[in-house]
């Protein structure tokens, strides 16, 4: 894929958003990341942005809750299918979303666009981070 990608240059890709379960120390983690279909140097009229589409489905019932800055959020995992397999993927709706997001039922079509993020937080004492949609954007499927 990155044969004709100039080593120092901005490129873009464009791929999956997927989910990997996997056991660490007797715990079990799951991974996100991208695989990538396509890569090419980036077109100079191109923006650095990192976008994320997904449609899937409600997997879990989605958590309506303040954060400790007092923003309203809700976390929604939506199962994604590709290739005959399924990648949940952990997403953060925003605002008066959150409570809009909150009342649906899993296996529930939504389709959201937003970015890919990390974010530190601490649990039982230690650091932990976590990886996930940021939703700018959502409409109900059909």
């Amino acid at each position: 894929l990155t044969a004709e990608v100039e080593q120092g240059k901005q490129i873009e890709i464009y791929g999956e958003v997927r989910t990997r379960n996997y056991y660490e120390n007797d715990k079990k983690r799951t991974m996100v990341y991208v695989l990538v279909k396509e890569v090419y140097n980036a077109r100079p009229e191109a923006i650095a942005t990192n976008s994320v589409a997904l449609d899937g489905f409600i997997a879990k019932p989605p958590i309506v809750r303040d954060t400790p800055m007092g923003r309203r959020i809700c976390d929604v995992i939506l199962a994604v299918n590709h290739s005959g397999r399924s990648s949940y993927i952990p997403c953060i709706i925003w605002g008066n979303s959150a409570d809009l997001v909150g009342k649906k039922k899993i296996g529930d079509r939504l389709i959201v666009r937003g970015r890919l993020q990390s974010r530190e937080y601490m649990k039982d004492g230690d650091m932990k981070i976590a990886y996930e949609v940021s939703v700018s954007e959502f409409e109900e499927g059909e």
